[in-house]
């Protein structure tokens, strides 16, 4: 039993390597910061960049950077981030 234990707080150590716990954080993120920040008026997107900070190496050092999927995580991440960005973007103002 107390193996079962060990293993479990093992899994729960900062920073997390475990990709179902990454996974869980970045899902809880994605999902709860926009809704948060909606209700003091900013933008999802600087919700989404602030809790990375939050999350990341120089704020609390949740997720392993050094995991591989962490770098695909935040390779979709940039996509998504680029994608809204681009969704945004209003051809008629760059028209002089």
């Amino acid at each position: 039993m107390n193996d079962f234990f060990s293993d479990i707080t093992h899994e729960f150590t900062l920073p997390f390597t475990n990709p179902v716990l990454i996974f869980a954080v970045l899902l809880a993120i994605v999902l709860l910061a926009p809704i948060l920040l909606k209700r003091f008026n900013v933008p999802s997107i600087i919700g989404l960049i602030v809790a990375g900070v939050i999350i990341g190496p120089f704020g609390l050092n949740l997720i392993d950077n050094n995991h591989p999927g962490v770098s695909m995580f935040s390779t979709i991440g940039l996509l998504y981030i680029m994608f809204i960005v681009g969704l945004e973007l209003d051809l008629n103002e760059f028209v002089a």
